[in-house]
């Protein structure tokens, strides 16, 4: 579990750092160059003969949904939301893994829904604010799509590596190539690859973004992501929130409510322990 922490915390920069410094750039580009950075990252481990035709395929599809749509969605959902909201808003992914993970297991796993549940209510006392605002349910909506993307793609992954037995660094060379083809495809659909310009600065928090959040951090996350629980896995989808609110307020300059998140953050934790702690007894 150790990943998806060092993750989580990596995670908490970047909503900042991309409503800070990016919003002003199409978010096609902006996905695009991420993968684009993270698919010559991975590069180095990749041997065609590792995968069978068909596993690569699978790859190709997780990567375009889980990291290539996703992003396409949630860098454009920055342009209505607040960074610390855009972070707090993904409370529902938990959910979406859950479920997701359920329905293909065709069970119910009770107590990871409980954790789950608690976890959401958490983040939940971390989120209350007015929601009035222009535009802010457009924001929010095109968050919710990215993040059943990550869900699914989480889940999918888990489910194929569980039982793979391959390196998989070597799985994401075809992974960051799906989500490359998608983010590029839209840019040049849109055309979005010109009138805009990219100063020195965009451009190292770009780089940063490709190498660490995206390259790293999504590998990391995902083969964290095998060695958990489905309850714990979704559970951890909810860390970086408070981590991200704190790096937004006390580095960037936000406004939230710290007791709020004082609260919501220690439901959050508990419900990660007391998951972990407790075993599964009932299915259905």
């Amino acid at each position: 579990m150790i990943y998806l922490w060092v993750v989580s915390i990596l995670w908490a920069f970047s909503f900042s750092f991309i409503k800070g410094e990016l919003t002003g750039l199409p978010s096609s580009f902006v996905a695009m160059v991420r993968m684009a950075i993270a698919l010559l990252v991975f590069i180095p481990f990749f041997r065609p003969e590792v995968f069978k035709d068909k596993i690569t395929l699978k790859l190709f599809g997780i990567g375009a949904l889980q990291f290539g749509f996703m992003y396409l969605l949630y860098i454009q959902s920055f342009q209505y939301l607040q960074a610390h909201e855009v972070a707090l808003f993904t409370i529902t992914t938990p959910f979406f893994v859950t479920l997701l993970y359920d329905f293909f297991d065709k069970k119910i796993r009770i107590n990871h829904l409980i954790w789950v549940c608690v976890c959401i209510v958490g983040s939940a006392v971390i989120t209350f604010s007015e929601l009035t605002r222009s535009n802010f349910w457009l924001g929010f909506f095109l968050l919710q799509l990215s993040n059943f993307c990550f869900a699914l793609g989480q889940v999918l992954y888990k489910r194929l590596f569980e039982n793979e037995k391959q390196d998989q660094k070597k799985a994401f060379v075809p992974m960051y190539f799906g989500a490359l083809c998608v983010t590029m495809g839209l840019s040049l659909w849109n055309n979005s690859m010109t009138g805009f310009e990219v100063t020195q600065r965009q451009w190292l928090i770009l780089l940063y973004l490709g190498v660490l959040p995206s390259g790293l951090g999504f590998f990391l996350w995902n083969k964290g992501a095998v060695t958990v629980s489905s309850g714990t896995l979704a559970i951890m989808n909810n860390m970086k929130i408070p981590l991200a609110i704190i790096v937004a307020v006390l580095l960037f300059g936000e406004h939230t409510n710290f007791v709020r998140l004082v609260v919501g953050g220690s439901i959050i934790v508990l419900s990660l322990i007391l998951n972990e702690k407790k075993p599964l007894k009932s299915s259905y």
